[in-house]
């Protein structure tokens, strides 16, 4: 039978069903909607009910979006030292917002005051926590520091482990590997068994990371920077014994994201003919036609770490090539700093490669069972449109 055909359910007042059940739906919407005051000139810095209804419908524009966000967190109080003005009234709380006046009811104003002052209490709060992070950072650094020492003479061969300290272990030997002094390629491989750090490195590094016997990490005292220091032993590429790099900024325990106030690196004396940051190519002459000179070329090298990054630009000239962006740059820095240096024996093993893989594929379970329950969840929405994203 078709719906139309369907003769209506009336009650005893003559009043329909269906009647009843629009009226209790839009009772139902007006009891979810909260109790706003009006706007009046004391309300001003209210958002007005359109400004309201279209933000809930999506109605307004990024522009739009802008604006109200400029009024919202615009309102800079400029109460004086003194409650009350010259003519013994009271403050009446008036906000400035881009010049325009914005009155407030005292009440509100009050209120905001009064976070004010619990915003100021938490900071002092703050400040205290990030001391106490120093100087419990700063202890644990000073016990870290002689293991990270013992390591890097191992990896040198400054030292040696007593046969009969590991003389039941598995796969060792007797009398086998005795020229081999250290543990070659240590850092060589790390790096390589880390996914990112291996992007940085090119085959005309291999050879030069081979002589790579240390990476340390030296938090400034306050935490207010850190520097990285690679170093190799004497090689055939470069002079320098120790390649840095610097970072300096605000707190390096501030939660929110570090602004970097100055970036530095070691210049690299490279020896006669062995920079790997730069090869030479014949081109054809501009003033000499028919005839080529050697030009230098930038190439791709992990060596260009330790030079100034650059500033994200969309278009790259010929010098921008193979330098990093600040944030790549930063980002190559806390590998070393949280992961590598740290973690150093299990790189090199692969273990952490695996812990990595297991944390991953972890994350794609719970992402799946997460999709699985919005999933069920959206198939009680009888709109199709709106479930799209």
């Amino acid at each position: 039978m078709d719906s139309s055909d369907t003769p209506a359910v009336v009650n005893a007042s003559g009043v329909s069903e269906a009647d009843l059940a629009i009226s209790d739906n839009v009772q139902k919407s007006d009891a979810d909607t909260p109790d706003r005051p009006p706007q009046t000139p004391h309300n001003s810095f209210l958002l007005s009910p359109d400004e309201l209804k279209r933000l809930q419908a999506g109605e307004i524009s990024d522009q739009g979006l802008s604006q109200l966000q400029d009024k919202l967190k615009g309102l800079e109080m400029e109460a004086s030292s003194d409650e009350d003005d010259e003519d013994g009234e009271e403050y009446d709380g008036d906000l400035a917002v881009e010049g325009e006046g914005m009155s407030i009811p005292h009440s509100v104003f009050r209120r905001l005051l009064k976070m004010k002052q619990l915003h100021e209490e938490r900071a002092e709060i703050l400040a205290a926590y990030h001391q106490e992070r120093a100087e419990l950072e700063a202890r644990y650094r000073a016990r870290y520091a002689p293991l990270y020492g013992k390591r890097g003479d191992l990896i040198a061969g400054r030292v040696d482990v007593p046969p009969e300290e590991f003389a039941d272990a598995a796969g060792v030997a007797d009398d086998e590997g005795n020229d081999v002094q250290g543990v070659p390629q240590f850092w060589l491989r790390s790096m390589l068994n880390h996914d990112n750090l291996a992007e940085l490195v090119n085959s005309q590094d291999v050879s030069a990371l081979e002589y790579l016997i240390d990476i340390q990490c030296h938090d400034k005292a306050d935490l207010t920077g850190f520097v990285l220091e690679f170093h190799f032993a004497p090689n055939p590429f470069f002079k320098n014994s120790v390649l840095s790099k610097s970072y300096d900024m605000a707190s390096i325990v501030d939660n929110a994201e570090p602004v970097l106030e100055n970036v530095s690196g070691t210049a690299i004396q490279w020896k006669p003919e062995m920079d790997l940051c730069f090869h030479e190519v014949q081109a054809q002459s501009a003033d000499r036609p028919g005839q080529t000179q050697a030009r230098r070329v930038r190439r791709g090298s992990f060596f260009h770490f330790f030079g100034t990054p650059r500033m994200q630009a969309d278009e790259l000239t010929e010098d921008d090539l193979y330098t990093l962006t600040y944030e790549m740059d930063y980002e190559f820095a806390l590998i070393f700093r949280n992961h590598l240096i740290p973690d150093g024996i299990l790189w090199f093993t692969g273990e952490a490669m695996e812990d990595e893989d297991d944390d991953e594929d972890e994350g794609d379970e719970e992402g799946e069972d997460y999709d699985d329950e919005d999933e069920l969840e959206d198939s009680d929405e009888p709109d199709d449109e709106a479930q799209e994203v």
